[in-house]
Parts: C-alpha cells; sequence; structure tokens
C-alpha cells in the first residue's frame, strides 16, 4: 500500500555521550542517556550531516570518531545524525562487491537517524530498495528511515516514507526527505517501471503543512533533506550567485516553505555552509553540503526556544575529520569499535571476493614508463599507454550499456590509472587485479562538449604554469585520433585538421557525447573546459565499465589500444596507399589454415577481417600500416566464391577480394607404397560394393 501523507514514522530517542567516573563515553544503545533541557529554556540541537557517501568505507572509521566526538560535546542538548542520500551506489569495490550491505551495517552502527533516497540508491531498482534495502526502518537492512516525499507510484500516491518524526531532548524535530527530479534519467528505466518523481519543492511544502496544521503528526523544527544541490561544475561561490540562478538548487532554497528550520543538500558533491533568507521574512536558515565521500561532516545548531516553539538562532559549518588514530577512536568510543570491526570484515570478504577470474590478456597492458637516474621504472603520465587506451574505451563501452544515449568517445586522466593488467604465469585478470587499476569508484558520466570545446581540452594537457607535471596524457578511445604539434605555440599544439572522430573530420560546431569519470567531467587536473559542457550520469562507475568490457572482449592485447595519437601534421605526411586485403592461398577448404594479409591502413590500426560476413578477428597493424595473421577458416562458411573483407575500426577503410572455398581436399601424399596399395583396393571394393 502507498505511504500516506500522515504516516507516523519511527520515533527515535536522539542522545549525546555522557561522562561516567571522569571517562568519556561515545553514545552507544546501551549507554543511551539524553541531556536535559537547557534551564534558560532553549534547547541546543546538534543536527550532524553527510551527503553522498557512496560506500566509502575506507574513511567510515574517521566519520564515525568525527561523529561521536561531536556527540559529546557539552554544548548541545542533543544530535541528531542524517543524511541527503546515496549512501550506497557508485561504490567502491569493498562494499559494491557484496551489494552495499557492509555500508548500510556501518551507517546502522553510527546510529544514522533518517535519510533522503538519493538517485543511486535506485541502481539496483525500486524492489531492492523498498525490499533488500529497506525504507522503514524495520523490514530490510537499514535501522533507518529512507525518505523519499517527491517519489510517486502510478496512483499519485506516494511510494515512500515522506518523514521521520525525532524526538531530541523533548522537541519533535521532523525530517523531510527529497530527490533530484531528474532521477528517473539516471538510473535504468527497468527497475522503476512505473515510477514518478515529482518537483521536490511542492512535496516538502505540502509535507511541512502537514506536520505544521495541527492535525495528526506535529513537529516542532523541521529539517529538509534534499538529494539535490548548487551545480557541480559552476565557477560561481557565492550564495548569491547560486540563488540568481535558474537551477533546481535555487528553486529549494527560495521556494521551501518559511517553516522549514534547515536544509541539509546533496547530490552535487559541492561543499558550502551558508545562512540562506527564508523567503517572506527577513531571517535566514541554514543550507550546507559536505562535498562527498565523508569529506566532511556536516553540523547546523539550531537553538530552540521552548516558550515560542520557534528556532530564534543558528550556525552552519562544515568540519573536518578527525585526526586521532584510530586505535584511541575504537577505545573511546564503541560505536566506532563496532564500525572498525564491520569495515575489517568487509575488507576481508572483498579480499576473497576478489581472487574471481573476470577477463585475461596476452601480454601486458600498462601504463607509460620511463627509466629513472638509477635505471628503476618511473611512472611516466605525459606519454600515451596501452591502459589508458583500454580504459577510455571501456567508458564508451559502459555508456552504451547504461540508460543514457551512447558517447561519440571516451577519455581518461592518466591519475586515475593506478595498476597495470600484467599477463603474469596464465594471463588471468583476477577481480581483485581489475580493481586496482582503476579503484576510485568515479562516477561514469557522459558530458557534451563541443568540437572547439574537444579541443580545447585536448590542448589543456599541456598544464599551466607551476603545475607539477607540465604535460598530462589522455587516455582515448579508439574512436578518437588526432596528431599534434609539440613545439607549436601555446593554444595551437593540437593539429584541429587532423582530428578524427570515428574517421570522419571534427566538427567544431557540432555536439559531441565524451564518455569519461566525474573528476574530470568537474574539471579535474585543469582540464577545466570539461566542466563548461553538460553532464549526464549513467548510473555506473568507471569500475562497472571496466570490469564489463574486461569480461566481454578478453582476451586483450595491448596493441590493440595504441597508435591513436601521432606527432606532427598528418595532412603533411605521405598519403597512404589504398587499403588492401589478400589471401594466401586463394583457394582453400573449410576448416584451413589460412594466411591473411592487410596493408594501406593506419598505423597500430584495429583491422577486422571477415570471411563471407562472418567474423573472423582482429589484427592490429605495424608502423606501416600492415600486418599478417593466420587463422583456421570457420566450417560454417559457404563453399563457392565468397569475399574475404578487411576494415579498419578507426579510419573505416575496406578492403575486398574474392576468394574459393571448396570441399576438403584429400591429402597430396598418400604415404608409403603399401598405403597408397591399400588405399586403392579400399576404393575399388567400395566401388564393387556399391
Amino acid at each position: 500500500m502507498p505511504f500516506a501523507h500522515s504516516m507516523t514514522a519511527r520515533r527515535v530517542a536522539v542522545v549525546t555521550a555522557v561522562t561516567v567516573g571522569g571517562a568519556l563515553l561515545g553514545a552507544s544503545p546501551a549507554l543511551a542517556v539524553e541531556s536535559p533541557v537547557s534551564d534558560d529554556g532553549t534547547t541546543e540541537l546538534q543536527l550532524l550531516g553527510i551527503n553522498d557517501f557512496h560506500g566509502r568505507l575506507d574513511d567510515a572509521v574517521a566519520l564515525a570518531g568525527t561523529v561521536e566526538e561531536q556527540r559529546a560535546r557539552d554544548d548541545v542538548d542533543a544530535t541528531v545524525l542524517l543524511s541527503a542520500g546515496d549512501n550506497i551506489g557508485a561504490s567502491p569495490f569493498v562494499s559494491a562487491s557484496q551489494q552495499d550491505a557492509p555500508t548500510i551495517e556501518v551507517l546502522n552502527e553510527l546510529g544514522l537517524d533518517a535519510s533522503a533516497v538519493g538517485n543511486h540508491e535506485f541502481d539496483r531498482g525500486f524492489a531492492d530498495l523498498t525490499g533488500r534495502v529497506g525504507v522503514d526502518g524495520e523490514s530490510g537492512l537499514a535501522d533507518f528511515d529512507y525518505l523519499g516525499a517527491n517519489v510517486y507510484g502510478t496512483d499519485g500516491d506516494p511510494v515512500l516514507p515522506e518523514y521521520a518524526l525525532l524526538e531530541a531532548a523533548g522537541v519533535t524535530v521532523g525530517v523531510i526527505g527529497v530527490v533530484t527530479q531528474e532521477t528517473s534519467s539516471l538510473v535504468s528505466p527497468a527497475g522503476i517501471e512505473g515510477i514518478t518523481f515529482g518537483d521536490p519543492v511542492e512535496a516538502a511544502n505540502r509535507v511541512t503543512d502537514e506536520l505544521t496544521d495541527g492535525v495528526g503528526d506535529e513537529a516542532e523544527v523541521i529539517v529538509l533533506v534534499a538529494h539535490e544541490g548548487a551545480p557541480e561544475g559552476e565557477a560561481t561561490s557565492t550564495l548569491e550567485a547560486e540563488l540568481a540562478a535558474d537551477t533546481a538548487f535555487a528553486a529549494i532554497v527560495n521556494g521551501v516553505d518559511a517553516d522549514v528550520d534547515a536544509i541539509f543538500t546533496g547530490h552535487t558533491h559541492q561543499t558550502y555552509a551558508w545562512q540562506a533568507p527564508v523567503p517572506g521574512t527577513d531571517e535566514t536558515r541554514p543550507v550546507i553540503q559536505t562535498g562527498s565521500y565523508a569529506a566532511d561532516l556536516g553540523r547546523i545548531v539550531l537553538s530552540y526556544d521552548e516558550s515560542t516553539g520557534e528556532v530564534t538562532t543558528s550556525t552552519v559549518e562544515n568540519l573536518a575529520l578527525t585526526e586521532v588514530p584510530e586505535e584511541e577512536l575504537v577505545v573511546a568510543y564503541p560505536r566506532v569499535a563496532e564500525v572498525a570491526e564491520t569495515v575489517a570484515a568487509a575488507q576481508a570478504a572483498a579480499d576473497e571476493l576478489g581472487s574471481v577470474v573476470v577477463g585475461s590478456v596476452t601480454a601486458d597492458i600498462t601504463r607509460a614508463f620511463t627509466t629513472g637516474p638509477a635505471g628503476e621504472q618511473i611512472e611516466d603520465r605525459g606519454s600515451y599507454s596501452a591502459l589508458g587506451g583500454l580504459v577510455a574505451d571501456s567508458y564508451v563501452y559502459g555508456a552504451a550499456d547504461s540508460a543514457i544515449e551512447p558517447a561519440d568517445l571516451g577519455l581518461v586522466n592518466p591519475g586515475g590509472l593506478r595498476a597495470d593488467l600484467l599477463y603474469g604465469e596464465d594471463g588471468e585478470i583476477t577481480l581483485a587485479e581489475a580493481n586496482e587499476v582503476t579503484p576510485f569508484a568515479n562516477d561514469l558520466v557522459v558530458v557534451s562538449l563541443t568540437g572547439a570545446q574537444l579541443v580545447q581540452v585536448l590542448e589543456q594537457q599541456w598544464q599551466p604554469e607551476g603545475s607539477s607535471r607540465p604535460f598530462l596524457a589522455l587516455g582515448t578511445s579508439e574512436e578518437l585520433t588526432w596528431s599534434y604539434d609539440p613545439e607549436a605555440a601555446p593554444g595551437e599544439r593540437i593539429i584541429v585538421d587532423s582530428i578524427r572522430i570515428s574517421g570522419e573530420p571534427i566538427d567544431t560546431n557540432a555536439t559531441y557525447r565524451v564518455a569519461t569519470n566525474s573528476f574530470l567531467a568537474s574539471g579535474g587536473d585543469n582540464f577545466t573546459t570539461f566542466a563548461e559542457g553538460t553532464t549526464e550520469q549513467t548510473g555506473l562507475i568507471d569500475f562497472d565499465a571496466f570490469q564489463g568490457y574486461l569480461e566481454e572482449f578478453s582476451p586483450l592485447s595491448p596493441e590493440e589500444f595504441t597508435g591513436r595519437v601521432t606527432v606532427g601534421d598528418a595532412s603533411e605526411q605521405p598519403q597512404q596507399p589504398a587499403a588492401e586485403v589478400a589471401v594466401s592461398p586463394s583457394t582453400f577448404a573449410r576448416g584451413d589454415l589460412v594466411t591473411f594479409s592487410v596493408s594501406g591502413f593506419g598505423p597500430a590500426e584495429r583491422v577486422e577481417v571477415t570471411v563471407d560476413g562472418r567474423r573472423l578477428g582482429r589484427v592490429t597493424t605495424d608502423a606501416e600500416g600492415a600486418a599478417t595473421v593466420q587463422v583456421r577458416v570457420p566450417g560454417s562458411v559457404d563453399t563457392g566464391t565468397v569475399e574475404v573483407t578487411a576494415t579498419g575500426v578507426t579510419s573505416g577503410s575496406t578492403a575486398t577480394v574474392e576468394v574459393q572455398v571448396t570441399d576438403r581436399a584429400q591429402p597430396v601424399d598418400r604415404g608409403t607404397l603399401a598405403q597408397k596399395l591399400a588405399s586403392w583396393l579400399r576404393q575399388v571394393l567400395g566401388t564393387w560394393l556399391r
């Protein structure tokens, strides 16, 4: 049944730490003691918040320690811990490999009181969210309420809890949750069939009215947790500029009812702590976002006047995580000890799961390296690598497998590659080895850029003066090729006439969809032009795409992912001869081992060879654009005159030759004289007997 507007959510006694016998003890179920209301009739309510945690268990112990340190303050009467969504989904291997169950358990142990749903909570579908994960604090893994006041079913009724009522030092705190209205475009449609996402402002105001109308559930303090925030990638950094823009964030801050006393935001991974004007009043209220991945802990303190029933003052700030060593936090706070134990168990399980083989290589596929003074190998992020090409290809593959439109090309920053795919003893690649290559669990996104902006992104490989690395070589997918002149003036090094996208010259006025990671998309590594584009979430992390690519296309060879970038103006180089394909012998039988030779293609280009329309495989050309490979002809090929075709994957060049396929021929050498005589007798007898 739908969640009724007046549904009373689970009530939680919110507590702080206490001092017993001079020792500081963290709050835990066994030590739950509520601080008394201040003698002056004012209750100091501390609201702690996170957003976009995304299963970052590496930081969970420090986060838990920071929360407990704040709960232990003696200048607050009660503490409420909230989240603005995306607690799970787009998680690193340690959590994602276990469907984020360890992350949910950590949040339970932290004492999370309520959370908005984020778009990533729907990654595995609505049924998984409401079933396995749980949204009411009782029926699933989560001990806290998952709130989504603007999430509706086919009948228009809410399908998630809209709010939670929390009792904090005698004050009833109503927490309303909403999620970005764009969620339907950020997750797989199959998982949210029949679910719609409405206007978050309308939903928040509707529920606020219900909590303040004197009928049914009532709240004395109202907090909005919204999985929506100030836009990512914007150059503006002031509240005034953000509120003047036409964005969902501005609509929330400017449009949410004045009875809402504080707003936690998320989704955009930005960091801010502002006092924003309350519409229709001369007052302000705190609006905050903590970045992402528990980089900070949001802290809002509301002073509630019991006599007037109003919040009189407020403060807002982002707190850095504690630097107290884990061993000290574990001893001081029981909650932290529980979190540390869960994280350790999750890591052990992930180590075991990581032994599963997900792909293979025919030879090492590595980052670029240079030789150091002592002969040691040093990673060279200023040179192009086979691994960069592979990961960029996987980005395009992942985007095509997501809920959004496919990408035209892919780019990856060299700093996002942290390990190599090594052949070892057998060429097998385990899940853990693959995860080490791209360990950051960045969101896989698609950024729409004009051709001119794409050229500028390529120019920004030359880093600003004073950067730690003067040049960062972007890993490039097979769809994109270009030449550059390192001696040209800044801003003119990319030879625009040489740029090809799927074999076609770039159009600087056209729009191209670039698959990349969220770090680059936000302008990371000084690729600031990326931030000028329009970013779409695929609902995947970069490793999802990388793993899927390995599973589908293994075994992989390093030469498949090189030769996409050249030095010098390609237009001034000798013209490539026409593409050709030759077969030796030109007449062969099904099952024969035949030599195929290609020439006239680009250097280091991947060429696909087919016989009678049936793919035999791919070969990578040498520096002269030629390659030779022996392939056994499939038994399914038709006999007679058939076509052998070679197609350049990048250039689109093709070459075709006709060959003759026969039934399997008899061996020429029949062996010894006795063997020949026996064969002759068998043939004669066989004829006579017929």
